[in-house]
């Protein structure tokens, strides 16, 4: 196990960044003002009852296979306007987008891209609160899976 005074060997920060573009050259931008999130990654279960032997009463296996791989990005968002001017088109427009979710490791100054996922994703909640009066207004951000594959890639994006 890591020394986690030495965060070389951890994965310490997520970056999450969106393809901005309305053409087909890529735009990756950070959505910026992500302040806690979180990375989800899970498979569905997959199951099959098969009847041992024919016959009344016959006993009744279930076969367990992997399921559908599914993903989603969630977290807390400061209101930074050129974020909130793109999730909230983006919410409203309905569209995928490519999502890299860069896994880094090292201390906050000095990070290393350890690899990336990537994949479409689909802006499904955006909802802007603030706590009370004298708080600063916060977003919960929330991405999922769109339709087509998420890749994993070693090493910092090109």
């Amino acid at each position: 196990m890591a020394d986690v005074t030495d965060l070389t060997g951890v994965i310490s920060t997520l970056g999450i960044f969106v393809d901005q573009s309305a053409t087909s050259t890529p735009d990756w931008q950070l959505l910026c003002g992500i302040n806690a999130r979180a990375f989800n990654l899970s498979r569905a279960e997959q199951t099959t009852n098969i009847v041992a032997v024919c016959g009344p009463g016959a006993p009744v296996e279930t076969w367990r296979a992997a399921g559908a791989l599914d993903w989603t990005i969630t977290g807390e968002a400061a209101l930074e306007l050129e974020t909130f001017d793109f999730c909230r088109q983006w919410i409203l427009n309905a569209e995928q987008r490519n999502v890299r979710i860069i896994h880094y490791t090292g201390d906050k100054n000095d990070l290393v891209a350890y690899g990336y996922y990537q994949g479409p994703g689909v802006l499904l909640e955006y909802p802007a609160s603030q706590p009370d009066a004298n708080g600063i207004p916060t977003a919960n951000i929330s991405i999922s899976k769109g339709s087509g594959t998420l890749t994993w890639t070693t090493g910092a994006p090109t």
